[in-house]
């Protein structure tokens, strides 16, 4: 799994992780995951190339911006992940 800090949550940090052909969105609170989104590569790539906003229903949303993605959890705003970076976590795990 490939874990990146989130910028306005310093307790809390944002994993990307393979998962049968999938990719696993994980947020931990400390060391402790505490809630998780399994997606298809093709939705994500879609999102990331696309105008649209946000993407998923629940826990864990994402926002797109100009050059970040903005990480929610349960309407709270945990941080943002620069798009190079999350895009950089996608090619390394294989799937983008």
């Amino acid at each position: 799994m490939l874990l990146t800090s989130l910028t306005k949550a310093n307790d809390y940090s944002f994993g990307i992780e393979e998962y049968k052909g999938r990719l696993r969105f994980v947020i931990f609170y400390k060391e402790e995951e505490i809630a998780c989104r399994k997606e298809d590569s093709k939705v994500i790539n879609s999102f990331i190339r696309s105008s649209d906003v946000g993407i998923f229903q629940g826990r864990i949303k994402l926002r797109s911006e100009l050059d970040y993605i903005i990480v929610f959890f349960k309407g709270e705003c945990l941080g943002t992940i620069a798009k190079t970076e999350f895009n950089r976590v996608l090619a390394k795990i294989g799937l983008k």
